[in-house]
């Protein structure tokens, strides 16, 4: 009798702790997303990838208003909210103008550098975290910091804010598209 009461008693606990591992695998998991969610959602908006099908909207200025400059939906960029023709269209780290890879391509990009389509090869940026370098050297004065869902031109102690997200950008290929589209609207 005692022999079946200790496994008795032993199986119930193995039951509780099983359920307690469970519960807690599901709390933790559920916890990180909100957790991530309410870091990056109440503070910077929410973290977003290039391949998601999400919009994401640039509006220049420090301010969320009014018709954003530019869209970009999967890779593809458009002007304002309108999603006509697109500007450009980001495919394999390329950039190519207009809607598909049929198009001139402008940009070529690896991890570090954006390199200008064409016979000079010229590199244009070169990205550091979240900070975007103009030309080939990365000890060159900052072009576009991105700090959660704001673009700085230079620094961000500097306070120079170029332009502001829907999202926050995390992505580093988007971080370059994004700067690509900037450059070409305020620069070029």
């Amino acid at each position: 009798m005692r022999i079946r009461e200790f496994v008795f008693i032993v199986l119930i606990l193995l039951v509780v702790a099983g359920m307690s591992v469970a519960f807690g695998w599901w709390a933790g998991r559920a916890g990180a997303q909100r957790g991530a969610g309410a870091v990056m959602g109440l503070a910077v908006g929410t973290p977003v990838d290039l391949r998601s099908g999400r919009r994401i909207r640039v509006y220049m200025g420090p301010e969320i208003a009014g018709e954003p400059a530019f869209t970009i939906v999967a890779g593809h960029v458009y002007r304002g909210s309108q999603l006509g023709r697109p500007l450009l269209t980001l495919e394999n780290r390329r950039v190519y103008s207009g809607g598909n890879a049929a198009g001139p391509l402008l940009y070529e990009f690896d991890d570090s550098r954006v390199v200008e389509a064409g016979a000079g090869r010229i590199v244009r940026f070169v990205q550091r975290g979240h900070s975007i370098y103009f030309g080939p050297d990365p000890q060159a004065p900052v072009l576009f910091s991105f700090q959660g869902t704001r673009i700085y031109r230079g620094e961000p102690a500097d306070g120079r804010i170029l332009a502001t997200c829907n999202t926050a950008l995390t992505d580093p290929d988007l971080i370059k598209l994004v700067s690509i589209v900037l450059y070409m609207e305020t620069l070029e």
